[in-house]
């Protein structure tokens, strides 16, 4: 998309695994992006674990084939994944 911000998730700390959660860092682009008018978000193939996501106008998301995202709705899942970060 010509003129239009694209950001890759990865770029921005995301990982694919499974296995990281990866809240924080989808946030954080979600809000980057919405901060400079909007754009891409790009998901490439993987598996990404996630809490919620607040979504801000202007933010498009682009799943690519192969994209799963898991979500952590356990509040200890997010609790011992902030735990080993420390």
């Amino acid at each position: 998309m010509a003129g239009v911000m694209e950001l890759d998730v990865t770029r921005h700390g995301a990982v694919g695994d499974g296995k990281t959660l990866n809240t924080g860092s989808l946030q954080g682009a979600i809000d980057g992006l919405h901060a400079r008018g909007g754009g891409v978000l790009r998901f490439p193939a993987g598996r990404y674990l996630t809490g919620s996501l607040r979504l801000k106008s202007g933010v498009m998301l682009y799943l690519e084939e192969g994209l799963c995202c898991w979500g952590a709705l356990r509040l200890t899942i997010i609790r011992s994944s902030v735990r080993k970060k420390n």
